[in-house]
């Protein structure tokens, strides 16, 4: 036999490596940047700014981060999914068949003359 085997797709969900304190890249860009949206929403409400900028600043930042922080865009791969379920999927065993069959000295032979239901 030369080979048997099968090809396997990548997982959908790919899990992140913890990188300080068990935190992951992930949480690492989404905790400073919700702390920094916060504040600043903070400072254009105390000094009285107009709303329309903590709208802007809070429409702008806030959606991507949370959607990439918490992982949503691996939960929501549509695109990906529907690739795999309308991809042709090959599966392909080698092995090794000779027609040609060595026998070995336990095989049993039946003899051409014989048949099944011949009465002894």
């Amino acid at each position: 036999m030369n080979k048997l085997g099968s090809y396997f797709l990548d997982d959908f969900e790919v899990t992140d490596k913890p990188i300080i304190f068990g935190l992951t890249s992930r949480h690492l860009v989404l905790y400073p940047v919700m702390v920094l949206v916060v504040i600043s929403m903070v400072l254009i409400f105390f000094f009285e700014l107009p709303d329309f900028l903590a709208y802007l600043i809070g429409g702008i930042f806030i959606p991507p981060t949370i959607c990439w922080g918490l992982s949503l865009d691996r939960k929501f791969q549509v695109q990906e999914k529907i690739r795999f379920f309308l991809m042709i999927q090959e599966r392909t065993y080698q092995t090794e068949y000779r027609k040609e069959r060595d026998y070995q000295p336990h095989d049993f032979i039946q003899e051409k003359g014989t048949s099944e239901v011949d009465i002894f």
